[in-house]
């Protein structure tokens, strides 16, 4: 499931100390829909456009709009930006 990149991008994101990649922005969380935040969960688990489709029992069509939606939101352009702020939010709030 996981490509390889994707893979060691996690390591080097988790091997950064804590406050590495701690945005302003991300100290505010922005309004995903529950759906929205499902979808956020697999991206950041590696799936692709079409396994979000099969596993939230939408088209893959509908999956890519779900993942532009979450970039928009986000303000980011790749899987990777968006991995590193789900990690640098979910730290952000572990720490509070």
């Amino acid at each position: 499931m996981f490509d390889i990149n994707l893979q060691r991008k996690l390591e080097e994101l988790k091997a950064q100390p804590q406050n590495a990649f701690l945005p302003a922005e991300i100290v505010l969380k922005p309004r995903l829909s529950p759906r929205l935040v499902e979808c956020c969960q697999l991206i950041v688990e590696g799936c692709s456009n079409k396994e979000i489709g099969y596993r939230m029992n939408i088209t893959t069509g509908s999956a890519k709009v779900y993942v532009l939606k979450i970039f928009q939101a986000l303000c980011v352009t790749t899987r990777y930006d968006l991995i590193a702020k789900y990690y640098a939010y979910k730290l952000a709030v572990e720490q509070t």
